[in-house]
């Protein structure tokens, strides 16, 4: 078994996952998209601005600077990172349980009927991946998760144990 290799617990995944240097989300123009929603969206839910993401990202990862960062994915980020990994592993997260409880006009829906995103809410537990992060990647590889995912005061990052 190759240590280097990010499959190397469970390989038939590695023909399952993009190839995060070929994703999307790497070469979307983030700025671009948020100046065209424009401040408030979705039902008057207010999306965060680059300097308040900053911030919001380097006050979650205070203290852990060099550590490796595990991201827990669930929905579409299980299948499409983003980011640079080293490992994957499957993941059992409990206290938590996966729901369409998220309500979204933003590429599922519109204001008159807004579709519905997948997001974990308290009680039972949550199947998925955690992704490994080497610390020497953690400030570039979680601007990408952050561009992609906190954007909007949607979802909030938690320290959790697998």
């Amino acid at each position: 078994m190759n240590a280097s290799d990010p499959f190397r617990h469970h390989p038939e995944l590695r023909d399952k996952i993009a190839d995060p240097l070929a994703s999307v989300y790497r070469t979307m123009d983030f700025p671009e998209m948020y100046k065209r929603l424009g401040t408030v969206v979705a039902r008057g839910h207010r999306r965060r601005g680059a300097a308040e993401m900053e911030a919001f990202r380097e006050e979650i990862l205070r203290g852990r600077e060099g550590d490796d960062v595990w991201i827990f994915a669930y929905g579409s980020l299980m299948w499409d990172p983003g980011f640079v990994f080293s490992e994957i592993r499957s993941a059992h997260l409990h206290g938590y349980h996966r729901r369409f409880c998220i309500r979204s006009e933003l590429g599922r829906g519109t204001p008159e009927k807004p579709g519905l995103m997948a997001g974990l809410d308290e009680g039972g537990e949550c199947k998925g991946f955690v992704f490994r992060i080497d610390g020497h990647l953690v400030e570039e590889e979680t601007r990408i998760i952050w561009q992609r995912e906190m954007f909007m005061h949607t979802y909030l990052p938690r320290i959790l144990e697998f």
